[in-house]
């Protein structure tokens, strides 16, 4: 699956944009201690220090989660490109691309 991510990440953004940017590629808070900022705090140190040095940040998100996409968004991030699917064990999934600009 990761080398499909990859190939998706640089189509959307082309290859040096992406392996200049800073990637996030998992996020979670446990389910106890969410709605308390933790998760927001986190990626507010990403986007802090990718900006500092000029960099793009981007994560990716399953679109059968919309409450995450919308959380992304309202925190400044951006659709970028289409979605793909992604196939595993337990069925198909569709992968969406996700960057803040800095």
């Amino acid at each position: 699956m990761v080398p499909k991510i990859d190939e998706h990440l640089v189509r959307s953004l082309g290859d040096e944009t992406w392996k200049a940017a800073w990637n996030v590629y998992s996020l979670g808070t446990h389910p106890d201690h969410r709605k308390r900022g933790v998760g927001k705090a986190l990626i507010d140190v990403v986007i802090q220090k990718a900006s500092e040095a000029g960099k793009l940040v981007t994560l990716g998100v399953m679109e059968e989660a919309p409450v995450t996409v919308e959380l992304y968004k309202g925190w400044g991030f951006e659709v970028r490109g289409e979605s793909i699917p992604l196939t595993a064990r337990l069925g198909t999934c569709y992968f969406s691309l996700m960057a803040k600009t800095p």
